[in-house]
């Protein structure tokens, strides 16, 4: 299966093995949920999936690598301690509680989560001395005498044979103890993550064009050669650092994240076209509406490789502005989340803070990780409400977030606008072809793109959509929102 499916596979567990009888158990007993083992090649993503899949259901993600543990940090440390038996006292072994499962209550005791995802990557590369503990850990969830608490997923992650000299061929003892997953690369999913990550432009028209380039495994010769979505990314944010800096895009730095010698000059020979087809003015001038004509005819003829790198360059523009927007809109609606359980007859101080018990659309309680930029909203609110009367300066803070507001319809209005132009220019120069297809994807793709159009209605995207791909109303957009929430 893809990534994707991997992570929905992870999710059902969670969901599946987290659901209780009414009396308080669980209705799958904890030595009967079996773990997931995701297999599969290096820097496909799997603990990305798993992290997210850990933050999508509302519990804990904790992750560890099992080669580079020991027995001692696994299992505990051997004490002597004394114990009566009929009457006569003796020295027993005992162990001090695992490395691993004091974090797992660490983080329990910090987030005021009792559910969580205990991640274990390289578990077929356990040394000889780990691997009794494993297969005790897969069938009892214990490390040693110490189990794993209630309500921790246990996943864990490999890699096939011929990607590490370490793996060890899994048994059948230990297959009958797991949920194996067999993951494979695939570009189309990746790319959705990627528009929604806003992976850069020259990376997306590249694998567009080139998806045998996307993932690339080579044992033959004197050096392994590899190219992965995780070198893809990296690439992604250090390209556009680069840029910032006026550094220059060479071979040298591209393949030190994609390990394969043909793919690397491949991509730097693309990138040094993709730069120079258009400059950030021009851009800015078509998401304006103020593209001239001379621009719009300039790109008429060119191949579909310039057209089609036009159009992603277009698109990351639109994430760009279309994330802030959402980021704001976030940071209202959790700030306002708060500010409407504040009694302003009480001190505002103790009310103005993030760490109130949250409840989802599927009723996973949880303390959730602030965004830092509500952390400092509210230390603002705090600062305005010291010293002041609270009624007062609870009308001052009111103020305040209605400003705030403002600001975040006003990206809203201008992302919407953009979208609007983006897509009247693709229309005069291209027509609705191929390109206007590209662009539609991408917006579809967006879960960030689509959270504005719901709440707009964007009548431009709207019409195109129907003429490209048929009906697509915008309470079909709100189904489609909720559907993927």
């Amino acid at each position: 299966m893809n990534i994707k499916e991997a992570k929905n596979s992870i999710k059902d567990a969670i969901r599946f093995y987290l659901m209780k009888n009414e009396d308080g158990t669980y209705k799958i007993p904890v030595n009967r949920q079996r773990p997931l083992a995701m297999i599969g090649p290096a820097g496909v993503g799997k603990t990305d999936v798993a992290r997210q899949a850990a933050e999508e259901m509302g519990i804990n993600f904790l992750s560890y690598t099992i080669t580079h543990h020991t027995r001692q940090s696994i299992m505990g440390l051997p004490r002597l301690s004394v114990r009566e038996y009929e009457g006569q006292e003796y020295h027993v072994t005992d162990y001090t509680m695992s490395e691993i499962i004091a974090e797992i209550h660490e983080m329990i005791k910090n987030t005021g989560r009792k559910e969580g995802v205990l991640f274990l990557d390289e578990f077929n590369c356990a040394s000889e001395t780990i691997a009794p503990l494993m297969l005790q850990f897969l069938q009892n969830k214990t490390f040693g005498p110490h189990k794993v608490p209630e309500g921790w997923v246990i996943v864990l992650a490999g890699n096939p044979p011929e990607y590490n000299k370490s793996v060890k061929e899994i048994d059948v003892v230990t297959r009958d103890r797991i949920r194996q997953i067999n993951v494979e690369p695939s570009f189309d999913v990746w790319e959705e993550y990627a528009i929604n990550k806003n992976i850069h432009p020259s990376i997306l028209a590249y694998l567009s064009q080139n998806r045998g380039h996307f993932y690339h495994f080579s044992s033959s010769g004197l050096n392994k050669q590899m190219v992965t979505a995780r070198g893809w990314e990296e690439l992604s944010q250090i390209i556009g650092m680069a840029e910032e800096q006026g550094m220059d895009i060479g071979a040298d730095l591209v393949g030190q994240y994609l390990a394969c010698d043909k793919i690397c000059h491949s991509f730097v020979n693309y990138y040094n076209v993709f730069s120079k087809i258009a400059t950030q003015e021009e851009l800015e001038s078509i998401l304006q509406g103020k593209a001239e004509e001379k621009l719009k005819k300039r790109f008429v003829n060119k191949s579909f490789d310039i057209r089609c790198a036009v159009i992603w360059m277009l698109s990351a523009r639109l994430q760009t502005d279309i994330m802030e927007y959402c980021k704001m809109t976030n940071v209202c609606d959790r700030v306002y989340a708060i500010l409407k359980k504040v009694d302003p007859e009480q001190p505002l101080g103790d009310q103005l803070k993030a760490s109130v018990l949250y409840e989802d659309q599927e009723g996973w309680q949880s303390y959730p990780q602030e965004d830092p930029a509500v952390e400092l909203v509210l230390k603002k609110y705090r600062s305005m409400a010291k010293g002041q009367n609270s009624k007062d300066a609870f009308g001052k803070i009111k103020k305040e977030f209605f400003e705030m507001t403002g600001q975040r319809e006003k990206l809203r209005d201008t992302s919407n606008d953009e979208i609007t132009h983006v897509l009247d220019f693709i229309s005069s120069v291209f027509g609705e072809n191929s390109e206007m297809e590209i662009l539609l994807n991408s917006l579809n793709t967006s879960e960030n793109a689509i959270r504005l159009m719901t709440e707009t209605g964007n009548a431009t995207y709207l019409n195109f959509k129907k003429v490209i791909f048929g009906d697509l109303s915008k309470a079909s957009l709100t189904r489609k929102v909720k559907k993927e929430a």
